[in-house]
């Protein structure tokens, strides 16, 4: 692990204020699409909401204290820099037997040392000490599927080559307390969580140490219910 990376960084002061209203509209999800982000928009990520669906009015929150990616050519950019993205999501509103699916298409196009992206659901801005069901993804293209809290219990996932989009899938059943992994419609594998997490968002995560690099693309996010009755009420 990266002991120069610091990942506990100060919040912006209007996530603060907007963590108690995430959602404001109550949604019955029968196999439904909560999130989906084509990213066809010029500019910050930090404060857009995802299009074309957004079914609980939620925004993308950025607790690093730069600017943060940016979004461009139907992209998410990812930057050269210690951050981490996220969107808000209830799962503890979700009804008993809902199965949740997170996916993107993630190309990484270069990197040095041990700069890492960590793509899944978390509870908290911490992916080392919070992250539940996870992916990451080093310079090298080697990735761990990774089922927490925490980044201790995982199996391998598939390589990611340079210049090559590579479509990933996290399916998380809590009934089970088990997470399935998928790369380009392959499984990789399903692992039983450590314990029953309490998730409130999906997140991106970039971790570069000094003198290290990185650099790609995120398209295509979606975050998917199904099974149960589906119904989530927002809080």
């Amino acid at each position: 692990m990266n002991t120069k990376t610091t990942l506990n960084r100060p919040k912006r002061p209007a996530l603060l204020t907007c963590l108690p209203a995430l959602f404001t509209m109550t949604a019955v999800l029968h196999a439904a699409t909560v999130f989906e982000d084509s990213f066809a928009r010029t500019g910050p990520l930090y404060g857009s909401s995802p299009s074309p669906t957004n079914t609980t009015s939620s925004t993308w929150g950025d607790n690093a204290t730069n600017d943060g990616p940016i979004v461009k050519n139907s992209a998410l950019v990812i930057p050269n820099t210690n951050d981490f993205v996220f969107l808000p999501f209830d799962f503890a509103a979700l009804k008993p037997n809902s199965v949740v699916t997170l996916s993107a298409e993630i190309t990484l196009s270069s990197g040095t040392g041990l700069a890492w992206i960590g793509f899944g659901f978390a509870n908290s801005n911490n992916a080392f000490g919070t992250a539940t069901s996870w992916l990451r993804i080093t310079t090298n293209g080697i990735t761990k599927c990774i089922a927490g809290p925490g980044h201790t219990n995982y199996i391998p996932g598939a390589a990611f080559p340079l210049n090559a989009p590579v479509v990933v899938k996290i399916t998380y059943d809590p009934a089970a307390n088990q997470t399935t992994f998928y790369f380009n419609e392959k499984q990789a594998g399903t692992i039983t969580n450590l314990q029953s997490p309490a998730m409130d968002r999906i997140f991106i995560n970039m971790v570069i140490a000094e003198g290290d690099t990185i650099s790609g693309t995120i398209k295509k996010l979606k975050l998917h219910v199904s099974g149960g009755d589906g119904k989530t009420d927002a809080r």
